[in-house]
């Protein structure tokens, strides 16, 4: 009986994996809009299999996977291989591993990884995919210069 449950519940969690939409409300959309830019989407798509991992695609595939249940880690970690596999020369990979730096709390990371993206999507003449991280990143630099919000009352 347990284990039917657990089997019930992993199923149902694998379904709500597939069916999740692609993640790019990790701001919200109004804030993306007004700061000019377009998060990169994360969808599902079938995992490689082991004798497959040996691509900068596969290892984005798995990051992109890892992302949509917020394995933020794991999708580093796989963005990374990917990163490493591509020698750090395809600008989608490192906009999406810089996006999940920022899910993951590492703006300096993220800004980074933006900035290269950047710079790559010029080399290559992708001038609207330039202008969208170079936005990514001013949104990022000014949330590093927001004033912290403290939750402690003012002291008298």
């Amino acid at each position: 009986m347990i284990f039917e449950r657990l089997s019930i519940l992993g199923f149902a969690g694998i379904l709500l994996l597939l069916s999740a939409p692609a993640i790019a409300d990790t701001v919200p959309t109004q804030d993306a809009a007004r700061a000019g830019f377009t998060p990169p989407t994360y969808e599902y798509q079938p995992l490689p299999s082991a004798d497959q991992l040996v691509s900068a695609e596969a290892w984005q595939t798995v990051g992109m996977n890892a992302v949509l249940v917020e394995d933020f880690p794991n999708a580093l970690a796989a963005f990374d291989k990917a990163v490493d596999l591509s020698g750090a020369s395809e600008p989608e990979i490192l906009e999406q591993r810089g996006w999940v730096h920022y899910m993951a709390g590492e703006e300096e990371a993220a800004i980074a990884d933006l900035q290269t993206a950047a710079t790559l999507y010029l080399a290559e003449q992708q001038y609207s995919d330039y202008e969208n991280a170079r936005s990514m990143v001013g949104f990022l630099d000014d949330q590093l210069d927001a004033p912290a919000i403290s939750l402690l009352p003012a002291q008298r």
